[in-house]
């Protein structure tokens, strides 16, 4: 029997703030895309500064990593923006938290929006 696979938004809910990784947003949504294990300390030091509100213009940084992740795949990192902000209502981490919006929620699915952006 095949074993069952996850989706990239349970890969990152997996990973954020929880053993061993403790990954902060932006980390946790990178981290359920990385294919290749010698690039992944790069990219979580990469990631390491845009949580909690800190990614540029005040981005959540789900949505800020999902972005960068879908530029370097070649997909459209403005559908990843555009169909989380339909989901959401907001991309700013501070318009995010007012709403009561969890921040686990946020990286599941930021993570599968990449997935959807091709």
């Amino acid at each position: 029997m095949a074993p069952e696979l996850q989706s990239p938004g349970s890969k990152a809910v997996n990973a954020f703030r929880k053993p061993p990784h403790r990954l902060n947003c932006a980390q946790a949504v990178a981290h359920a895309w990385v294919s290749d294990p010698a690039s992944a300390q790069a990219v979580l030091a990469e990631h390491a500064d845009h949580g909690g509100g800190k990614a540029p213009a005040g981005e959540c940084g789900a949505l800020f990593a999902a972005c960068r992740v879908a530029t370097r795949q070649g997909r459209n990192d403005a559908a990843v923006r555009q169909r989380f902000v339909a989901v959401h209502g907001h991309a700013t981490c501070r318009e995010l938290r007012a709403r009561r919006v969890a921040c686990e929620e946020c990286v599941r699915v930021a993570a599968d929006l990449v997935d959807s952006s091709r």
